[in-house]
């Protein structure tokens, strides 16, 4: 492809702390077809997911919800 190669393609955001996870999903995803931006926390997923506004997000549920702040009613 010339130009920008993830024009058109939808964007997901993956939060996962583990690295072995998140390179597998990664490369699923982005074999796909689909543009995967990553983050290791919940912190870089929250800043991630307002700079990019993804189509889906993806998260570890096991992440420590104090540090993510992802779920609305903490």
């Amino acid at each position: 492809m010339s130009g920008d190669q993830t024009a058109g393609k939808k964007t997901i955001v993956l939060i996962e702390d583990d690295r072995d996870i998140s390179t597998t999903i990664q490369s699923v995803l982005t074999a796909a077809g689909y543009r995967v931006v990553a983050a290791s926390n919940g912190q870089d997923g929250r800043r991630l997911i307002q700079q990019q506004r993804p189509d889906l997000v993806l998260t570890d549920m096991m992440i420590d919800r104090k540090s993510t702040r992802l779920n609305s009613s903490h």
